[in-house]
């Protein structure tokens, strides 16, 4: 009886030092804080039980505990980076593929994930021309695109040529995490029989994703643009956008605002070689070391976990929304006079992941929310509706991108709303 009170108020202690040293307390934790309060009230509560109900507790509490740490250490990303073979391959800019027997490098993605690029220069929102990029690998393998002229997913020279539709979105525009023949572009030019041009950037989020059509799809003058919003992440994508960079608050400002992105291609492969470059020698320098410190300290502040937990209240709290609320209908709205002037039609597909499926109503609440948002300014919505189809995804359940089955539904879906 003496070894399990002991037990157990070793525990409390051990929650409560983890509250006070690592927690940091915001709204955004508020779940996980009123998890671990209820957690330790609970121990003291259990403390006074009889013997059989303390020792079954014991039970579940280290079981408990011990289950944590190994989400921790699974879901940390320095353990994903041991554990592979290939990391440190594929981490670097530059590599040879035996069996494509070709130079590639690694598909770029949003701006927002740059650390080194400097406030006085232009912000690439592409990667490089005509190279073979390694975009990703999931449950259908290894995928490679060729980029265009401009650094997009897309055959050399197609931005000169006549386009009936302009694709914007984060990953699932990009291309993951399928053979190029079965991505959501190459699906969507089957079903219409006409030209799509995939201006899609993985970790972009919506003002990203304008910006990129004020740059490149502006002078291409396309029928249609479809934009894909991810719910899961990308209004995330979009807070992240607003605050780093004064440009990006220049492209949702001054409705003329630009960059001069395509004239100026040799600058943006310049900044993103050397941003990249900083970024690995940055890496090489501190894996050893630092990565490992900041390995245990996050298993230690159950960081992923927090994450976890909190992930649907920092989506789904409203009062958080309303926070950037104004700005992201702005932003709607300025895509959708940006496709009017050039007499296009602007149609949104917003879709949420596997793991929500059936499980949240507050979720499906703030999917509902930015439904009528969207619509209010000026964009027609299409519903995918094999979202909730477990086929329509990827090897990663929740946490990967659509099969090529699922883009298969959704470019049938896009096309049956408009035909």
């Amino acid at each position: 009886m003496r070894l399990q009170k002991f037990f157990l108020i070793f525990c409390i202690i051990i929650f409560i030092i983890n509250l006070i040293l690592f927690l940091k307390i915001n709204t955004l934790d508020l779940n996980f804080l009123l998890l671990f309060s209820l957690l330790n009230i609970l121990n003291i509560l259990i403390i006074f039980q009889k013997k059989n109900i303390i020792t079954y507790y014991s039970i579940f509490l280290a079981s408990t505990i011990f289950s944590i740490f190994i989400f921790e250490i699974y879901s940390n990303d320095l353990f994903k980076y041991l554990s592979s073979k290939n990391s440190v391959l594929e981490l670097k800019i530059e590599n040879y593929d035996k069996n494509l027997k070709k130079n590639y490098y690694l598909a770029p993605a949003s701006p927002t994930n740059y650390k080194f690029i400097k406030k006085d220069r232009i912000i690439p929102l592409s990667g490089l021309r005509n190279v073979l990029n390694y975009l990703c690998k999931e449950g259908e393998g290894k995928v490679f695109y060729q980029s265009d002229e401009y650094g997009f997913n897309n055959l050399y020279g197609k931005h000169s040529q006549e386009i009936y539709g302009v694709l914007l979105g984060d990953s699932f525009a990009h291309g993951e995490c399928v053979p190029n023949e079965n991505s959501l572009n190459s699906q969507l030019e089957k079903k219409f029989g006409k030209k799509f041009l995939n201006l899609g950037m993985r970790g972009s989020g919506q003002l990203t994703q304008y910006a990129i059509f004020k740059e490149y799809g502006e002078s291409i003058k396309p029928k249609i643009v479809v934009l894909l919003i991810f719910i899961d992440n990308d209004i995330e994508d979009f807070i992240n956008e607003l605050n780093f960079n004064d440009t990006y608050s220049k492209y949702l400002n001054e409705q003329n605002f630009s960059q001069n992105l395509k004239n100026q291609s040799d600058e943006v492969e310049k900044i993103f070689y050397q941003n990249f470059k900083q970024e690995y020698s940055e890496f090489e320098k501190n894996k050893q070391n630092l990565d490992k410190k900041k390995k245990i300290i996050s298993i230690l502040k159950f960081s992923n976990f927090r994450q976890a937990i909190r992930y649907n209240s920092y989506q789904n709290d409203s009062e958080f929304f309303n926070k950037i609320k104004l700005e992201y209908e702005k932003n709607i709205l300025n895509l959708d006079k940006l496709t009017n002037s050039l007499e296009a039609e602007l149609y949104c597909v917003p879709f949420y992941g596997a793991k929500y499926f059936g499980k949240n109503k507050y979720h499906q609440k703030f999917y509902e929310k930015i439904i009528k948002l969207i619509k209010k300014n000026g964009c027609n919505i299409i519903k995918f509706d094999s979202q909730n189809d477990f086929k329509s995804w990827g090897f990663r359940f929740g946490g990967g991108h659509l099969s090529s089955f699922g883009y298969k539904n959704m470019a049938k879906d896009i096309y049956e709303h408009l035909n």
